[in-house]
């Protein structure tokens, strides 16, 4: 094994410095800010790689042909990932991004025929062309909000790509950005079919071998939330069978400003015991809906121990009814002693246990 340490203090990688070494591990010290051109391209015996938090760009081919490398780890600073950087690492299996990412470079991640996995961050402004380019493991992408354009060949023989979800924000996709993409069936598009029709510009000789033009289409689908971020206390009136009650909610707002509305759990529950939709609620590390059974209150329900807007991280634990995993999204807020509240959409809550939610103008 050959071990290379930089010394503390440096910052930028010089270009080509390690270019086609036999190193197989590299510590970089907090200091280093930039990596640079070809910086470490061809190391072969270059396995896993633990980039650190100082780092805010990784240039052209930095690390391009290192065909060993299994894993990345990213530091929370890193806002741009240049040409090729990560160009043929073929045993790459697994990308997660950092929140500070702003660029995704051409081919920066093409032929990385193992990648599977990629988790593009809600501060990417730009994708560029050929980027996931004959990433043949990769089967689901999100685009996030802001991307307004797919560029030519970007996703270009991603042949186990299944499904894809674009935000209001893409404008275009560009003729052959999924070409040969032969199983991508689906695709969760957050505006509608008119809409849709100026992202995908039929008729054009060049979108012959895409198969974005023969996907399934399901508008107006939610987009993913942020894993964090601010909801707002934003009180509400509902009406239960004809009785008024308010429920203390939280918001999240969209890219307009428009409000989506989380509700407690325990909180419908409480106000649905004694009808036919009533359930009960449990925590054995996951959330336990028991549908058709009196819920049993722990006083809770109806307030909450903090006031104001409040900050919120996505819910990881899985929702069950009746022991069945369910796909809903679940937003946590914390009180100041650490203890969790759940929070759900409204809506959500009645397609999955069974009760009518409606909207009346002006309630």
């Amino acid at each position: 094994m050959v071990s290379y340490t930089v010394p503390d203090g440096v910052t930028t990688i010089a270009d080509g410095v390690f270019t086609e070494s036999s190193i197989s591990e590299i510590i970089l010290p907090d200091t280093v800010e930039v990596i640079g051109h070809k910086a470490f391209a061809g190391c072969e015996n270059l396995k896993n790689l633990d980039l650190p938090a100082s780092l805010r760009v990784i240039e052209e081919a930095a690390f391009m042909g290192c065909s060993a490398m299994e894993s990345v780890t990213f530091g929370r600073k890193l806002e741009i990932i240049g040409p090729f950087a990560f160009d043929s690492c073929t045993a790459l299996t697994e990308v997660d991004l950092p929140d500070s990412l702003q660029v995704i470079d051409k081919y920066a991640f093409a032929e990385c025929w193992n990648l599977a996995t990629v988790d593009m961050p809600y501060s990417l402004q730009k994708l560029g062309e050929r980027a996931f380019y004959c990433c043949y493991k990769l089967t689901d992408i999100i685009i996030p909000q802001g991307i307004t354009t797919i560029l030519p060949y970007t996703f270009y023989d991603c042949t186990n790509l299944t499904q894809a979800t674009f935000p209001l924000s893409l404008t275009r996709t560009e003729p052959m950005a999924f070409a040969w993409c032969r199983k991508l069936t689906d695709v969760f598009y957050e505006g509608n079919q008119e809409q849709w029709k100026k992202v995908v510009r039929c008729g054009t000789s060049d979108y012959n071998y895409d198969q974005i033009l023969r996907v399934r289409v399901h508008y107006n689908a939610a987009m993913p939330i942020p894993p964090t971020g601010t909801s707002y206390a934003s009180a509400q009136t509902i009406t239960i069978d004809g009785k008024a009650v308010e429920l203390q909610a939280y918001a999240l707002k969209d890219k307009n400003g428009y409000d989506t509305n989380y509700v407690k759990l325990r909180d419908i529950a409480l106000l649905l015991n004694g009808t036919d939709a009533q359930f009960n609620v449990g925590w054995d590390g996951a959330v336990n809906i028991i549908t058709d059974a009196a819920y049993t209150a722990n006083g809770s329900e109806m307030h909450t121990p903090f006031d104001g807007d409040r900050n919120y991280e996505l819910a990881f634990a899985k929702t069950k009814i009746n022991g069945v995993e369910i796909d809903v999204t679940a937003i946590l807020l914390k009180d100041d002693q650490g203890g969790g509240y759940t929070y759900y959409k409204l809506r959500d809550l009645g397609q999955a246990l069974g009760f009518d939610v409606s909207w009346v103008q002006g309630t």
